[in-house]
């Protein structure tokens, strides 16, 4: 948990601007964030993520009593359907690629579950993985999703099978995972991006937790690579485009967690918004 308490007022003062459209949560809203112009407030909820052709915002609604569960936003419309997705206790939407299905965490008989479904509504299913994982983020062809356990990242058929696996331990000593952290597949689907914890020391005020840092590891030859500076913690990352990532992050001099672009190869971070969290894009193919 971070523990950074984040100011409302800093939230208007954009420093820099995102030739994307960004999606992000912030006070329990979630914000859209387009070149030239001021953020604009959506609708309530949190874990915002855009559908791949860029017109609808899946996300998490909770009620007064606890209870989450997944919306879709329509950006045309304005207005939020919601799935029929049994039980009160759903969240983390992620999108196929051809944007007819979601795949979420699902709480269900006293664990976590994987739950897929139509964006129509239609089809729901668990996957039948037979532990819990995290993080599910499709493979390009829509037939399999990355996720990990937090010692090990998987590829999962949709009939449950591990198709591959590959350990933490691959990024070095002392790096670990948590249930929160993120796994995106690149706009080629040759790469993963994978948020690593690491055991290194931290300068950053009120920072609560291991150092968060983004890799990326071909997903061919296993082959990883940290990117961004050991100056920015980086967690919560997705695919701006090919080269491009859009993340949180923070850093000694601005401990607040922020929104950031990373250029690849090189590395270079840029702050895009001031404040924000759970950042997504419509990555360019």
């Amino acid at each position: 948990m971070r523990t950074v308490l984040l100011s409302l007022a800093a939230f208007l003062a954009v420093v820099t601007i995102s030739p994307a459209q960004i999606a992000y949560e912030s006070l329990g809203w979630i914000y859209l964030h387009a070149e030239g112009g001021n953020p604009k407030k959506l609708v309530q909820g949190v874990y915002p993520a855009f559908s791949p052709d860029g017109q609808a915002i899946a996300y998490n609604t909770q009620d007064e009593d606890g209870a989450r569960h997944i919306a879709i936003y329509d950006l045309a419309s304005g207005k939020s359907p919601v799935p029929n997705i049994p039980g009160d206790n759903s969240y983390g939407p992620s999108w196929s690629p051809d944007g007819k299905k979601l795949a979420f965490h699902i709480f269900n008989n006293d664990r976590w579950d994987i739950g897929i479904i139509g964006a129509d509504g239609s089809g729901f299913f668990r996957l039948p993985v037979g532990k819990e994982v995290w993080s599910p983020s499709w493979a390009p062809d829509g037939q399999s999703l990355y996720a990990h356990d937090m010692d090990t990242i998987y590829q999962i058929s949709l009939a449950g099978k591990a198709l591959k696996t590959w350990p933490v331990s691959l990024f070095g000593p002392g790096a670990s995972m948590s249930s929160g952290s993120s796994l995106a597949v690149s706009p080629d689907g040759k790469s993963l991006l994978v948020e690593v914890d690491g055991d290194e020391d931290v300068k950053i005020k009120d920072w609560d937790g291991p150092p968060s840092a983004l890799w990326t590891m071909d997903l061919q030859t296993g082959a990883r690579q940290r990117i961004g500076s050991r100056s920015l913690l980086a967690w919560s990352g997705c695919w701006e485009s090919a080269n491009s990532i859009i993340c949180n992050g923070a850093t000694e001099k601005k401990p607040q967690p922020a929104i950031y672009r990373i250029t690849l190869p090189d590395g270079a971070f840029s702050l895009v918004l001031p404040i924000g969290g759970q950042p997504s894009v419509v990555p360019a193919r």
